[in-house]
């Protein structure tokens, strides 16, 4: 089982991967994919204004925010357990990324 579930957690980070390098190299034909998929009241060239501006949304395969979310969640009683640290939520894939 054990397999299995490292094979399906690596084909979904790989294609985590692949989605990024693809927004990031033609953001679009990202937005056209997007619409393809996805009905929306925007038009091609906003979502890709959207998905080009690193202030609005910022792909990234680094775990990014986690510790502050998590505080909030133990805080508010959504989660029992405190993270000692952001790795813990993470594969050991990406443990040697600056994730915070």
């Amino acid at each position: 089982m054990a397999a299995s579930v490292t094979q399906t957690y690596q084909a979904t980070f790989d294609g985590l991967s692949d989605a990024i390098i693809m927004i990031r190299r033609d953001p679009r034909a990202t937005a056209e994919l997007f619409l393809r998929q996805e009905p929306s009241k925007l038009d091609q060239e906003a979502i890709c204004v959207l998905i080009s501006d690193e202030y609005m949304l910022y792909f990234t395969l680094v775990p990014t925010g986690v510790m502050a979310f998590s505080d909030h969640m133990t805080r508010t009683g959504q989660m029992r357990h405190e993270l000692t640290s952001w790795k813990d939520a993470f594969f050991a894939n990406v443990h040697d990324m600056p994730g915070n």
